[in-house]
């Protein structure tokens, strides 16, 4: 098994948490400017092309919360047995990637509204070799999300921004960092 934290992983890996987490929190970094998640440049760039925010005057009616319910997202389980359909795998194959046990992804298969922990969706992600946004989509139905003021979510988001999903590579980096591991 080849080991991540090479001094070259190393260098890369610290760099992005000083650039992703520290610089998010307003520490200096090596930046020219500091990460300043408020900052309209910052939010001007993550919007779609063409993305003009609606004017509160403009917007709708809200719904019935009868109506909202009866127009529930796919849910958690139900994407990840999607997923896993979609790229043609075994569910024995997913869960042993995911470094999970057979009895607990029988819950997920068992359960649409199987409710997972943030560690076990990522180990999921990972398995599924998901990018960063169909991770942050999945995160998303299980009412998760990769934060930058959290280090563990700074260094999983190096991983699936370098489309590395090795999850013994990443638990080593965790544990090096000393933050919980996955799976």
């Amino acid at each position: 098994m080849p080991q991540f934290l090479t001094k070259e992983n190393i260098t890369a890996l610290e760099h992005y948490i000083s650039e992703h987490y520290l610089g998010a929190h307003g520490v200096e970094t090596d930046a020219d400017e500091p990460l300043c998640l408020c900052n309209e440049a910052i939010v001007a760039a993550a919007a779609p092309m063409g993305y003009q925010p609606m004017p509160l005057s403009a917007a709708r009616a809200p719904l019935p919360l009868s109506e909202r319910l009866d127009q529930l997202d796919e849910s958690f389980a139900q994407t990840v047995l999607r997923l896993i359909d979609e790229r043609n795998l075994k569910d024995s194959a997913v869960y042993k990637r995911a470094n999970m046990s057979r009895q607990l992804f029988a819950k997920l298969r068992k359960d649409d509204h199987y409710q997972p922990t943030k560690r076990t969706a990522l180990a999921l992600a990972f398995a599924l070799e998901l990018n960063l946004d169909d991770t942050n989509a999945l995160l998303s139905r299980a009412g998760y999300t990769l934060s930058h003021s959290s280090k563990f979510d700074v260094i999983v988001e190096y991983f699936l921004v370098n489309n590395i999903h090795d999850l013994f590579q990443v638990n080593e980096a965790l544990y090096a960092y000393d933050q919980p591991l996955l799976g």
